[in-house]
């Protein structure tokens, strides 16, 4: 617009010019042109005044958005620092969950092995063991076996064990062949026990068979009966009975 307004005070200062010098010649009044000069130079003037203030404008108002450019966006600052800080979170996280996991299986090895060699339940052979070693009687190493036995809790997969241990030593007649060796007599004893304790007062063919076996292993480990004495054989018709049944 001020340029515009420059343009046009030239053009008129221009004509008002050559009016003038046309009156200079011709001899006429030169207060017209005079005017129109005048006019245009206060046109021009302004003209270029307000152009000049347009460009300092402009030239002030490039660096504000310049600096606008510059200027960051702090909500968006915002949101890539938390997302910087999330990963930063996650990553020792990551590794802390591997490690954990290592010490996990470490101490789940670890645990195992304790249980295999370290459990006193699952270590009652040895036990048995030091009561036979003992210097106790016959009637008192029985009863250290008995409540041993009382206190244990095997698993399923052990009480199959110790039926068919018991079962074997039977049929072989093993179990009745040397009754003087008090650790092979204490842990048929203690094996019989458990089944009869895990199996419960039931009536069953396996339940029947390991108290009978036990009252035979029992007695003649204590000295009460020999291998041929009736009750023995008794209690062997017993277990003979109860094999058919299984």
């Amino acid at each position: 617009m001020g340029a515009f307004i420059a343009v046009l005070g030239f053009l008129a200062f221009s004509v008002g010019f050559l009016m003038f010098v046309f009156s200079i010649f011709k001899k006429k009044k030169k207060a017209k042109s005079l005017l129109i000069m005048g006019v245009s130079m206060v046109f021009f003037i302004t003209g270029a005044i307000i152009s000049g203030s347009n460009d300092v404008a402009t030239q002030d108002s490039k660096p504000v958005a310049d600096e606008k450019k510059d200027e960051k966006d702090p909500i968006k600052e915002d949101k890539e620092k938390v997302a910087e800080d999330q990963l930063a979170k996650e990553e020792p996280v990551a590794e802390k969950s591997v490690a954990s996991e290592e010490d996990t299986a470490i101490e789940s090895q670890t645990n195992t092995k304790k249980t295999a060699t370290d459990n006193p339940k699952n270590d009652w052979e040895s036990k048995i063991d030091k009561i036979a070693q003992s210097e106790d009687s016959p009637t008192g190493k029985y009863d250290q076996v008995m409540i041993l036995a009382k206190d244990y809790t095997p698993t399923k997969k052990e009480v199959e064990k110790f039926a068919v241990y018991i079962i074997t030593e039977y049929q072989s007649k093993q179990y009745s062949a040397d009754i003087t060796n008090g650790e092979y007599m204490l842990k048929n004893i203690f094996r019989a026990n458990v089944i009869n304790n895990y199996i419960g007062k039931v009536n069953t063919p396996l339940n029947d068979f390991a108290f009978d076996f036990y009252q035979n292993t029992k007695y003649l480990y204590r000295g009460v009966d020999t291998v041929d004495s009736a009750a023995v054989r008794s209690n062997e018709r017993q277990m003979d009975k109860a094999l058919l049944k299984m």
